[in-house]
């Protein structure tokens, strides 16, 4: 595992705190993988959250994907 140091601001540090005070976080490092963990799944939904509007408003690519990648390049 490797360890970065990352500025926070007071705001972001009281919240790292809290998050341990109340047991919803073991350590500060742990409340920090947490919200890592969290923007990953959040950043993975949007792009299905887009993907699927593009499927709505019939934006997608649909056949031989060796002629779709004709088209691409």
């Amino acid at each position: 595992m490797s360890v970065i140091t990352v500025p926070v601001s007071d705001v972001q540090q009281a919240i790292i705190q809290e998050m341990v005070t109340s047991g919803r976080a073991a350590t500060k490092a742990h409340a920090v993988r947490i919200a890592i963990d969290l923007l990953a799944r959040e950043e993975a939904l949007e792009t299905l959250r887009r993907g699927q509007a593009e499927i709505r408003a019939g934006k997608t690519l649909q056949g031989d994907l060796d002629e779709l990648a004709k088209h691409i390049a």
